[in-house]
């Protein structure tokens, strides 16, 4: 999406001098080359066109629609040359405080290639001397839809909003699941598995060594391990007097881990190497897919739960954690991103909200636990010896059934965490992969499509509902009959 065009003041003062060309021009000139109007400078070759002024540039390719200007400023401090980027170190060799607030674009032109090459006179950290900026042509054309910066990180624009019928559905097409011999070799599988686990946020490793050190191992595919309090690893198991409900044997309801730590984790993966209990059923739902629910359906419920922070902590031994985090996190075009659900490691409100506010938080939590906990949105599996779950913490949501502790049946899942940031830059190698023909680009899909996946769904949903309900009033009808 274009950003608006802005005038400096200067710019609009030489516009105003001239308004009879302005009034002239106005009714007629396009939106597509409003550049004739303060960007005096003209540089045209066979494959592209560049127009600039004091302060701007813009620049296109062939024919095509002129790129949004781009400060002098900008284009300036991002070159990447081996004067200005150490190439082995790949750190910056100046600082943008060194760069006078407009420099001198002395020319600009785009070469046969597509690239663009501009010069700078007098410039600051060559001394004074000129310097060549070249931009690739896929930056141009990066440039020309305002979406490019370079050493920039992957985005999440793909993400698969699941119920359980979905899922399921996914698992039938032999998606989300990979083995460990093809995750661990990182191949093509190992991209694909890559690519379900940031559509949906949950996949299945199968086939893993019955080793306790292998969910590291798994971990380390992606990044390095996230430690925290409970330390590199852990065990997740009944034993007495727990420091955590996770190491009982009792009931645990859909949640998002370490919600009280900073920064919440990135990714939770679980080993399973024992799992002979009755019981101890693994269950997940799709936090953001309930947040979108809430949107569509109770919008009121909600903007309280993305506008009222609840607060978690943690207060054992040595280790003393407090955050307050809103329900529902959301982008900066308002639609849901991330979800922050931890009813076992809440705790009390501040005294100014112990009024209406904490009852319209309540009540709109309520609404909020009712959609994740609905049967439609949740998956139950039962972990098998040599499956290792991997589920994004902060969008999934995963708790456990209650299981028969005892009687020689065993429960023994090691864990282990991966920090955002790690898995962001997973995320972006994988999108370098693809770019370089690894594999086929998947259709993007914005907040708005994600929007109306969610809608159709629920109104699939509806629609079933109707005829469970509709089938014994017909049967009933035909016994009458």
């Amino acid at each position: 999406m274009g950003r608006a065009l802005r005038v400096s003041a200067p710019a609009l003062l030489r516009c105003l001098s001239t308004s009879t060309a302005f009034k002239a021009n106005k009714a007629t000139a396009p939106y597509s080359n409003p550049q004739d109007l303060w960007f005096p400078n003209t540089s045209k070759s066979a494959t592209g066109e560049v127009r600039w002024g004091d302060e701007k540039l813009s620049v296109r390719l062939g024919d095509g629609e002129w790129a949004t200007p781009v400060p002098h400023l900008w284009l300036r401090d991002s070159c990447a040359c081996a004067h200005c980027v150490d190439p082995d170190s790949g750190q910056k060799n100046f600082s943008t405080t060194d760069l006078p607030d407009v420099p001198t674009l002395e020319s600009a032109e785009v070469t046969p290639d597509g690239s663009l090459q501009l010069v700078w006179a007098n410039d600051a950290p060559s001394g004074g001397a000129a310097h060549t900026t070249v931009y690739a042509a896929q930056e141009v054309e990066d440039l020309l839809h305002t979406r490019w910066q370079r050493g920039r990180v992957a985005e999440r624009d793909d993400a698969i909003p699941w119920n359980r019928s979905m899922y399921e559905g996914l698992l039938a097409e032999g998606r989300c699941r990979v083995s460990y011999k093809d995750w661990i070799a990182g191949g093509a599988e190992f991209w694909a598995a890559l690519i379900d686990l940031r559509q949906t946020g949950l996949i299945f490793v199968t086939d893993v060594p019955s080793d306790e050190t292998e969910v590291e191992r798994i971990a380390t595919r992606i990044g390095p391990l996230m430690h925290t309090f409970y330390g590199w690893t852990w065990d997740v198991r009944s034993k007495p007097q727990a420091e955590n409900v996770a190491y009982t044997s009792k009931f645990l309801g859909l949640h998002q881990d370490l919600m009280y730590h900073d920064p919440v984790p990135g990714l939770q993966l679980l080993h399973c190497l024992h799992n002979s209990c009755e019981g101890g059923e693994s269950l997940f739902s799709h936090g953001v897919r309930a947040a979108y629910e809430m949107k569509l359906d109770q919008p009121d419920a909600y903007d309280t739960l993305r506008k009222t922070r609840a607060w978690f902590g943690y207060h054992k031994g040595e280790h003393h954690y407090i955050a307050a985090r809103p329900t529902i996190m959301t982008s900066a075009d308002a639609h849901p991103r991330e979800t922050r659900w931890a009813p076992p490691f809440q705790i009390t409100f501040p005294p100014h909200h112990r009024g209406a506010r904490m009852l319209d938080w309540k009540r709109a939590a309520t609404a909020f636990q009712t959609i994740v906990e609905a049967e439609r949105n949740m998956v139950e599996v039962k972990l098998k010896p040599g499956e290792c779950v991997i589920f994004e913490n902060r969008r999934v949501l995963h708790g456990r059934r209650q299981f028969a502790a005892g009687g020689g049946g065993e429960r023994w899942l090691k864990g282990t965490y991966v920090s955002q940031q790690n898995y962001i830059a997973a995320a972006t190698r994988l999108a370098e992969y693809m770019r370089a023909g690894g594999m086929e680009q998947r259709a993007d899909r914005t907040g708005w499509k994600v929007e109306d996946i969610v809608r159709k769904s629920m109104q699939q949903q509806l629609r079933e509902a109707d005829m469970e309900w509709s089938k014994p009033q017909r049967q009933g009808t035909n016994k009458a009959e």
